[in-house]
This record gives C-alpha cells, structure tokens and sequence, in this order.
C-alpha cells in the first residue's frame, strides 16, 4: 500500500489558480512551495447509520446473506482498512450478534 499520493491540479486561469491554492493549500505566504491542506480520509461506514443502511441494502437484495458474506464485504473496505490493527471487524462491526429482531430494531 502506497504511504504517499500524488495529485496534479490544473487551473485554466489565475482566478481559478487563487481559488485552487486558498482551498487545497494552507497560507504560506513566507514559503515559496505549496504546503497541501490534508484533511484526513474517512469511511463513511464510521457513521453507525450509513453501516445499518448498507448491511440492509445487502440483505434487501433479494438473496440469502450470511455472516461470512457480510464480514467478506467488509473486509474489502475502507472502512476495515483502518481497524487493521484494532479489534477484530466481526466484533466491530457485532455481526455474531445480529438478528432480523436488532436489524429491524437499529433501523
């Protein structure tokens, strides 16, 4: 997994260029570089709602979903890309203690 990115910006004009630098970079007016404003990158899974929605999105479709198929999506996120080294995601996410009673519940 790469530790660095790179992006490439590129401005039609020198308003657009000002408004590029005053939202992507912070106030460096005594340095001569661009010092990027880095806001970090979060899942949308760390919202309790978006996680219901989506483990009912995924048994709404229609087929048989298992435990094993709920944490094999999972574990292909981003989402269980930041717990790596946390707890177990099966524990995270409470999947051994999900019933259609809690899902209909936390809904």
């Amino acid at each position: 997994m790469d530790l660095v990115g790179e992006g490439i910006i590129l401005a039609t004009n020198a308003d657009e260029r000002e408004r590029v630098q005053e939202f992507y970079f912070k106030d460096s007016m005594e340095q001569k570089e661009l010092i990027p404003k880095y806001n970090p990158i979060e899942s949308v899974f760390n919202n309790i709602g978006a996680l219901r929605e989506q483990i009912l999105l995924l048994i709404h479709q229609g087929r048989e979903v298992s435990i094993e198929d709920l944490q094999h999506f999972f574990e292909n996120t981003y989402y269980a890309y930041n717990y790596s080294d946390d707890v177990k995601l099966e524990h995270r996410l409470l999947l051994k203690d999900v019933n259609i009673s809690t899902a209909l519940y936390l809904h």
